[in-house]
C-alpha cells in the first residue's frame, strides 16, 4: 500500500490497476522477507507448501482445498442471497475492474494472505493452543482485516481454510480453497 500511498500523496487517483499492483507488491514483499527472515536465522517450523512427496502432497492438497472450498462457497452464497434480500448487495465490479480484480481476488490474494493467516498466525497459534481454538481466533483475525460486509463469510472461509491446512500440513490446500471461494464469489457477482 505504500506504492498507493505514494501516488495518492503526488497527486495521482487511486485506480483499480495501482491497487492491485500495491496489494501485489505489499503481498509479495511480506512473503520475500518473511522467507529471507526464517532462511537467514535457520527457523523451524517455516510454513511449507506442501508436505513430503509432492504426487501424495498435491493428491492431499487438492482433495482438502476442494472439499474445504465447497462449505466455504456454500456460506458465501447463503451470505450473498441473506444480502440481497435486504437490499444490501454492493455493485457489481465495471468488466474494466474485473480485469484487474480477478488475477488479484483468484492468484494474489490466496498466495499471500494464507501464506501470513494459515502459514504464520494459525502456524503460530497451533503451536500453543488445540486446533479448533488455533483455527477460530485465525479465522477471526482474517475476517477483520476484510471489509465490514464480508466479515461472516470470510470467516467461515478462515475456518475451512484452516482445516485444510490442519488435514493437508500444507499450504497448497488452503490456497486452494481460498482461490476456488474468491473465482465462486466473483462468478456469483
Amino acid at each position: 500500500m505504500l506504492v498507493a500511498g505514494a501516488l495518492y500523496l503526488a497527486g495521482k487517483p487511486l485506480t483499480m490497476p495501482t491497487a492491485t499492483f500495491s496489494f501485489a507488491l505489499a503481498g509479495a514483499l511480506v512473503y520475500g522477507l518473511a522467507r529471507l527472515l526464517y532462511w537467514r536465522s535457520g527457523t523451524a517450523g517455516v510454513p511449507r507448501l506442501w508436505n513430503g512427496a509432492w504426487s501424495a502432497a498435491w493428491r492431499s492438497a487438492f482433495g482438502w482445498g476442494l472439499l474445504m472450498a465447497l462449505p466455504a462457497l456454500a456460506g458465501g452464497f447463503l451470505w450473498l442471497a441473506i444480502l440481497r434480500h435486504f437490499g444490501a448487495v454492493p455493485a457489481p465490479p465495471q468488466p474494466v475492474a474485473l480485469a484487474w480484480l480477478a488475477p488479484l481476488a483468484v492468484l494474489a490474494a490466496p498466495l499471500f494472505e494464507e501464506f501470513i493467516f494459515r502459514g504464520q498466525v494459525f502456524g503460530g497459534l497451533r503451536r500453543s493452543l488445540p486446533a479448533w481454538q488455533a483455527m477460530l481466533a485465525s479465522a477471526a483475525l482474517f475476517a477483520v482485516i476484510h471489509p465490514p460486509l464480508a466479515m461472516a463469510p470470510v470467516f467461515v472461509l478462515g475456518l475451512c481454510t484452516a482445516i485444510a491446512a490442519e488435514r493437508s500440513k500444507s499450504l497448497l490446500a488452503p490456497m486452494l480453497a481460498h482461490a476456488l471461494y474468491n473465482a465462486g464469489m466473483l462468478a456469483l457477482q
